[in-house]
């Protein structure tokens, strides 16, 4: 299963890829969904000195280990290498900025799940929605940090 959520940010796209891929490990400080976030792992790629981060969440904690980390191009893809959903047998990520005009960037995450099997349709129509609700208020929280320099009023309440 993969979903795809995207937003349109009046942002130069190195300055978005500063917060999401040059600051992976640090997504707690903008992101609602995250209570804490620190980086992991060696260094294996250009620009950053950690290869994963561990996370924090509402449900528990669980770690993002990169396996594309592409300044260049603005694009970088993690799995879900500890505290994967149970209903899955893989989880992971792609985060992407495409350049519109000088000033204005589409991101995009594309949520990457393999379910376990025996999944009912009314939890794989949960989980579907759910991911939507939660990559959509990612985004959210990132184009409002970065386009105001504030965090988005669901994280600073928080």
């Amino acid at each position: 299963m993969n979903i795809r959520t995207e937003v349109i940010i009046q942002k130069k796209a190195n300055d978005i890829w500063q917060v999401i891929g040059i600051q992976f490990d640090k997504i707690h400080a903008w992101a609602s969904f995250f209570k804490d976030s620190k980086p992991s792992g060696e260094n294996k790629f250009d620009g950053i000195n950690f290869s994963a981060r561990d996370t924090v969440v509402e449900g528990g904690t669980n770690t993002h280990s990169l396996d594309l980390f592409d300044s260049e191009h603005y694009i970088l893809s993690y799995t879900v290498t500890a505290g994967a959903p149970p209903f899955a047998n893989k989880a992971g990520a792609e985060w992407a900025l495409e350049i519109i005009d000088e000033n204005t960037s589409k991101a995009s995450i594309t949520v990457k799940l393999e379910l376990k099997e025996g999944i009912t349709e009314e939890k794989v129509s949960e989980v579907k929605s759910w991911l939507h609700k939660s990559s959509n208020d990612m985004l959210e929280d990132l184009k409002h940090y970065v386009e105001t320099g504030n965090l988005y009023p669901r994280k600073h309440n928080a």
